[in-house]
């Protein structure tokens, strides 16, 4: 994904605006013909967000409790988008209920 574009906005609009497109596009996957998971979700919040200018992060993460010697076979992961710390698509807890993979350094 790109950067987002730059924004006039402030940061409360930007937060308002970030909670509606989330809960705009959880309307859209409730009640349309298809079903994404968590992964196409966010990337298509994250998409959507990022032509706004406004900032996020995609989140992905195991379940916290999950112990360092999984089964190979039962990999369970989960996706979601966050702004401002703000936990945009998911449940508020969803970023305590899984332990998030290391964004890294990020561009450079």
């Amino acid at each position: 994904m790109r950067r987002p574009v730059s924004s006039s906005l402030t940061a409360q609009q930007q937060l308002t605006l970030a909670r509606d497109t989330a809960f705009a596009l959880a309307v859209a996957v409730k009640y349309g013909p298809w079903r994404p998971r968590c992964l196409l979700r966010s990337l298509a919040l994250g998409w959507y967000l990022g032509r706004l200018g406004i900032p996020f992060d995609i989140r992905i993460g195991v379940p916290a409790g999950a112990d360092s010697a999984l089964d190979e076979t039962d990999f369970t992961a989960h996706a979601w988008v966050e702004h401002a710390g703000e936990v945009l698509n998911d449940r508020a807890d969803a970023a305590q209920a899984y332990r998030a993979f290391d964004p890294g350094p990020g561009p450079a």
